[in-house]
């Protein structure tokens, strides 16, 4: 398992970010980090299907008050190197989690050396769309 998480972090981080690659907006582009899915949704006041530099910042604040209130555990405003180890762990286990959701066809909690071939071959299709 230990193999699996490690090779499942190193495909992604090199990639991209999970949330960029399971929240498309509305023209089916993917967004890139906190600025996709839901919070384009929320975010894109004009309608034009992507973030201005307000719309941006807005995000990015609410990005930023979100990992806060969920991280700082201290309540001192801002995440030491502790509490950012924490947000990182955090997002790895909801990408493996991700992961496992979409590529784990048997539902063994693992991935195959056929499951991880058809993981490779998105990753690979998702990058030459400029997605990753």
């Amino acid at each position: 398992m230990r193999v699996v998480v490690a090779v499942l972090m190193t495909v992604f981080l090199s990639f991209g970010t999970v949330f960029s690659l399971f929240a498309a907006d509305g023209d089916g582009q993917r967004g890139k980090g906190p600025m996709n899915g839901e919070m384009l949704k929320k975010f894109d006041k004009d309608g034009d299907g992507k973030l201005s530099d307000e719309e941006k910042t807005a995000a990015k604040a609410a990005w930023d008050k979100q990992m806060l209130e969920k991280f700082d555990k201290d309540k001192d405003g801002k995440l030491s190197d502790e509490e950012k180890e924490a947000a990182k762990n955090a997002r790895k286990d909801e990408m493996k989690k991700k992961m496992l959701e979409k590529f784990d066809k048997d539902k063994d909690g693992k991935l195959s050396d056929e499951e991880k071939a058809e993981m490779k071959k998105f990753m690979e299709q998702h990058k030459a769309k400029g997605k990753g």
